[in-house]
């Protein structure tokens, strides 16, 4: 058996507790999404100095989020309102937001995958009137989903691999 000993950590302050849900790592530090509907960027080594960037998302409840460039510091994040958004944490909190995909009010998204190399980004939707559905977007050409399959899956969209290669899973209870 291992002795782990914390070496540094940070601690969101609030009105109530906050939930780090996703951990994605950068070149430019560590991005961490919270129940706050936050996304915040962390230096690795400065934890306990609080985030050097946050930006608040209009998702909702913030469901994914995935490195979309590791080495250009963008991520994107997806939430039950239907969105999924790319951010270059590299800019300033008023510029960072620089894409948007989807229009809102659709089901709510539950996974991501990303491919910088082919501009395309995949997201699998929560089941709803018994439907599920995976989303694939080429970012060049955002206005709308380039494919959606329908009827696919008989619950949540609970992964999604690279678009390159798109695989999805969903959990289905045998009865």
């Amino acid at each position: 058996m291992y002795a782990l000993a914390c070496r540094d950590g940070y601690q969101y302050s609030g009105p109530g507790p906050v939930y780090v849900t996703e951990i994605v790592p950068l070149a430019s530090g560590l991005a961490a999404v919270a129940s706050d509907q936050s996304l915040h960027l962390f230096h690795p080594l400065r934890l306990r100095e609080g985030p050097s960037k946050r930006l608040r998302t209009d998702h909702g409840n913030v469901t994914a989020a995935k490195v979309y460039s590791f080495a250009d510091s963008v991520v994107a994040t997806a939430g039950e309102n239907g969105t999924v958004s790319l951010w270059d944490l590299r800019l300033g909190p008023s510029a960072a937001h620089v894409l948007r995909l989807g229009e809102g009010g659709e089901t709510s998204i539950v996974s991501l995958a990303c491919s910088e190399s082919t501009c395309a980004l995949a997201a699998g939707t929560e089941l709803a009137h018994s439907q599920a559905s995976v989303l694939l977007w080429d970012i060049r050409h955002a206005s709308a989903p380039r494919v959606r399959y329908n009827e696919i899956h008989s619950d949540d969209v609970t992964e999604v691999g690279p678009p390159t290669h798109l695989l999805s899973r969903s959990w289905h209870p045998r009865y």
